[in-house]
């Protein structure tokens, strides 16, 4: 207990039932073991709200992290405006592709000479 040995806590004893009397040293030694109670009591409860805090610090850094994480995905993606830019023109060359293959069809139809529905109509319109 403290680095004391059965010597000093006598020695102790003796000095304080000088000091004290026989008759306030029961009372006395009941203070000073309520005072080391609560001493511990305190030290404990000090102790545990430090590791509270810690492992609350440990958690805010954990759930910090999506947070981060979210912004670094923010950089890598786009921003809407970019992405509605884009899609746009997507769905244009998607148009233009149909377009395309749309005149080639016709063409390559007209060049084989079978006719399109289109030029079906357009001939019996020119034949009445």
């Amino acid at each position: 207990m403290f680095g004391m040995g059965i010597g000093e806590l006598v020695l102790i004893f003796v000095i304080a039932l000088i000091v004290f009397g026989p008759e306030k040293l029961p009372t006395v030694a009941r203070t000073v073991g309520k005072l080391a109670r609560d001493l511990k009591k305190t030290t404990s409860e000090l102790t545990e709200t430090i590791q509270r805090e810690i492992n609350l610090e440990e958690i805010q850094s954990t759930l910090d992290l999506p947070a981060e994480v979210r912004r670094n995905v923010r950089n890598l993606v786009l921003p809407p405006d970019e992405v509605a830019r884009r899609r746009k023109e997507k769905l244009k060359e998607i148009e233009k592709r149909q377009v395309e293959r749309e005149t080639e069809k016709s063409t390559t139809e007209t060049q084989e000479g079978t006719s399109t529905p289109e030029a079906e109509r357009t001939e019996k319109v020119i034949d009445e």
